[in-house]
């Protein structure tokens, strides 16, 4: 049973973002009753939409991901995605730079997936395409780019927490 004051904390959440936690199976209950969606299972307490822009690039930027390449590595990323538990809601190879707009839970990094993506693609591709190991030291450079994507903006978020002090 929820407590009282996670309904009403969740009734603030759906009052911010218009969010439903449709994620959980509920049984015989109007599911657009606040009141009786929020009986979650036990241990899942927690609303989330979170969600990530990701961007890396070949070394020196080589237009490389071209061709099979390109395809296997969407299989790839795909298939390491399910694996670390991260939704890969929209995806684009581009011959010199990757870009992943990811959904996760709240305890895994944006730091974590891109890590695990591009250390696995890497093995993997250089393993099955020998062309990019001739080319290339190491198939991806270090860095990235992350932005954090949500349902609502920064601003009504801290016009959400500026009139909290009304209340």
């Amino acid at each position: 049973m929820v407590t009282e004051q996670s309904r009403q904390y969740l009734d603030i959440i759906v009052e911010m973002t218009g969010l439903r936690p449709s994620a959980y199976e509920v049984k015989d209950v109007d599911k657009n009753d606040p009141l009786q969606i929020y009986d979650l299972p036990p241990g899942k307490p927690t609303l989330f939409n979170i969600g990530s822009h990701l961007i890396w690039c070949p070394k020196y930027r080589r237009k490389v991901l071209v061709g099979e390449v390109a395809e296997r590595l969407k299989e790839l990323l795909l298939q390491k995605a399910r694996e670390i538990g991260v939704e890969i809601a929209q995806m684009e190879v581009m011959p010199d730079h990757v870009h992943l707009f990811v959904k996760t839970t709240p305890t895994v990094s944006p730091h974590f997936i891109v890590h695990q993506l591009k250390g696995y693609t890497s093995r993997v591709l250089r393993e099955e395409f020998p062309s990019l190991k001739s080319r290339l030291p190491s198939l991806w450079t270090r860095s990235y780019y992350c932005e954090s994507v949500g349902h609502i903006s920064e601003e009504t978020i801290r016009k959400y927490i500026e009139d909290q002090k009304g209340k």
